[in-house]
């Protein structure tokens, strides 16, 4: 039984966004649901997943198979942000910005984070570089 499934890539989802390769995430791991070899991690990728430790589970074994996949980080902060772990977001953030330093959309999320916290000087710095990119 398939309990999520994990877009990858770039072509069309049934919801006209766009991964190339599905994986599903079954009793023994995750499986390509078009094929049963090769990963296709140079593009973004999407769960639709509508328990959040199940999400933190599927970007994390994302990050396991490519550790240097930015948005993997990028989308592992965004959970943790969800389920009110800021401190741990953030780290994915810097993460992500470490592999990928013009990544636009962590710098806002960075700076959402900490304007979340209260550390409104950390918020100004990350807007500031997300304006430089």
């Amino acid at each position: 039984m398939v309990s999520s499934i994990l877009f990858i890539g770039s072509e069309p989802r049934p919801d006209g966004q766009a991964p190339s390769t599905i994986f599903r995430q079954t009793g023994e791991g995750f499986e390509d649901a078009r094929s049963t070899t090769g990963f296709d991690l140079d593009d973004n990728f999407f769960a639709f997943l509508s328990d959040l430790n199940e999400a933190l589970d599927c970007y994390q074994r994302v990050i396991e198979l490519k550790p240097d996949h930015a948005p993997a980080y990028k989308n592992l902060g965004d959970v943790l942000r969800q389920k009110g772990q800021l401190d741990d977001a953030i780290k994915c953030y810097y993460k992500a910005l470490e592999i990928k330093p013009d990544f636009l959309d962590v710098y806002i999320l960075l700076g959402d984070t900490f304007i979340a916290q209260g550390k409104e000087e950390e918020a100004q710095e990350s807007y500031r570089k997300a304006l430089e990119v």
